[in-house]
């Protein structure tokens, strides 16, 4: 039996790690819970076109009749929201944006498709805003408990890389016992709780936050589970501070309306 010989060489390995064009530099999302279910979400994106710039001016006519061009640049992006999704608004520096469509995607979700005030080409930026209001079932109420799933970032076409996120959680001023769990892929970033003042609120209100650097795979982040304790007797007793402030002002019209007419 002849006797084989094996060799052991150094392998190297090489790879590329595809990040997206389309980069956000900074990302902050705030889910607000109200007292009264309604769950707010505003995020706000510092967005910036990662290919290289292009060595020509820039004009609409040329961008317009070239298709090279319209391949180099990133018009706008698609979000995959929940189904009963309400008060979608959109805005930049500039004001308030109306390009933006919905559309149902499947059953469970629609599609939220906005354009940038211009096409973000290379080395481009843009900062945005983009707020909406989640359907109130997704709130499941058990006597005093409350839980929710949201999204640590939104649901993005076409994928984004961030460079810096931090995502918020608001809770009902009065609530007790919150808690977040996180998704196992950002469950060592560093978290913080503090409090942050409301309107009419009459004392802060509680929220953790979550930050997390260099994040490519968004998309595919498992939901997290948000829950936390608030008695029905403290609901009752904002409600009645806000009805009571409310008396109080149409009080103050009456009497200046009888004054002026005196």
């Amino acid at each position: 039996m002849s006797g084989k010989t094996f060799f052991l060489v150094a392998l190297l390995v090489c790879y590329v790690i595809a990040i997206p064009p389309l980069v956000a530099d900074y990302y902050e999302k705030t889910v607000s819970v109200t007292p009264s279910g309604r769950v707010l979400v505003n995020s706000h994106y510092k967005l910036r076109n990662d290919a290289p710039e292009s060595e020509t001016p820039f004009s609409r006519l040329d961008y317009s009749m070239s298709y090279d061009e319209q391949q180099k640049s990133i018009p706008g992006m698609t979000l995959i929201l929940p189904m009963g999704v309400s008060n979608i608004k959109y805005f930049d520096r500039i004001g308030n944006i109306t390009s933006s469509s919905v559309r149902a995607h499947g059953e469970q979700a629609v599609e939220v498709s906005v354009l940038f005030r211009y096409p973000l080409m290379g080395g481009w930026k843009t900062d945005l805003n983009i707020t909406y209001e989640m359907p109130g079932h997704l709130l499941a109420t058990s006597g005093p408990n409350h839980a929710m799933q949201a999204t640590v970032v939104d649901k993005v076409v076409p994928e984004i890389h961030y460079k810096h996120l931090v995502s918020h959680v608001t809770f009902p001023q009065g609530s007790s016992r919150t808690a977040i769990d996180f998704p196992e892929a950002i469950g060592r970033a560093p978290k913080s709780h503090d409090s942050v003042p409301a309107f009419m609120d009459w004392r802060p209100r509680p929220r953790m936050t979550v930050r997390v650097d260099e994040l490519t795979n968004g998309n595919s982040l498992a939901p997290m589970t948000v829950s936390y304790f608030m008695p029905t007797t403290t609901r009752m007793v904002q409600y009645a501070g806000i009805a009571s402030i409310g008396a109080m002002v149409v009080l103050v019209l009456l009497v200046i309306k009888k004054l002026w007419n005196m």
